[in-house]
């Protein structure tokens, strides 16, 4: 009996994946299969034959459940250097434009940086007077094309409803770019 379920056995393992392709459904990725009871032989299904009355019919997944997610591999060899990247900035420094405005009067006012150099921060000074209102304090890109160049700026604009004169002043924090 062993030796008969053996050889069993080892025809189904050795011919079975010669029928997969013709017993799997390619919709659903069956497999079906007739398990003989008495001899304990399976036999894999073509697509339109059946099991015989001794045989129970059996199916399985072609493709089974998803496997947990293995462990990390080893770490990869060192890549090659990259390109050179470009220069970065070689310092800040700070542009300060002290100005006036006229009694009742407004203005706008801006501290540039040097040309090429890009403008990070900036702000202003203006006494504490009732009568002084900020309207617009921000950085403005400026314009290098132009004839002269503009360049970049923080700019500020303020009115005075005193009746004196006052003096203040707007600074830019610049990267001195190479």
């Amino acid at each position: 009996m062993m030796k008969k379920l053996l050889r069993g056995f080892l025809v189904v393992s050795v011919a079975a994946p010669f029928f997969v392709a013709s017993a799997c459904h390619a919709a659903d990725n069956v497999l079906n299969g007739c398990y003989q009871k008495n001899k304990g032989q399976l036999r894999v299904l073509a697509k339109k034959d059946r099991c015989l009355r001794s045989e129970v019919a059996v199916s399985w997944n072609k493709i089974g459940p998803q496997g947990p997610i293995g462990l990390a591999g080893p770490q990869g060899p060192t890549g090659p250097v990259g390109p050179q990247g470009p220069a970065g900035v070689l310092g800040f420094y700070t542009v300060t434009t002290a100005f006036t405005v006229d009694a009742a009067g407004n203005a706008d006012l801006s501290s540039a940086c040097l040309a090429g150099d890009q403008v990070t921060g900036g702000g202003f000074s203006v006494p504490p007077l009732a009568g002084v209102k900020l309207v617009a304090s921000f950085p403005a890109e400026g314009d290098l094309t132009e004839t002269p160049p503009v360049s970049p700026s923080w700019h500020v604009s303020v009115d005075n409803a005193e009746a004196d004169p006052w003096e203040g002043s707007v600074y830019a924090v610049c990267a001195d770019l190479p």
